[in-house]
């Protein structure tokens, strides 16, 4: 049985958060987001290129799809 607790670290949650408006200009604003958050979490330059294409995707997906109106998406 391990009684040595202090060697033991606790995990911290960190939680990054944007919003966005719907509007393409928007983009810009994400990227240098994505930039400041993958900088602050020491990511890779690979990784933080892939955390970039995967948000960006997603966003421009929103905006090309989501119906404000109705506050669904299209189909």
């Amino acid at each position: 049985m391990n009684r040595n607790t202090s060697s033991q670290t606790a995990s911290t949650l960190v939680v990054h958060t944007l919003e966005l408006r719907h509007d393409y200009s928007e983009l810009a604003r994400l990227g240098q987001w994505i930039g400041d958050v993958a900088e602050a979490l020491g990511l890779t330059s690979r990784d933080a290129y892939r955390l970039e294409l995967s948000l960006t995707e997603i966003v421009t997906n929103v905006l090309d799809h989501g119906d404000l109106d109705h506050g669904d998406l299209d189909h």
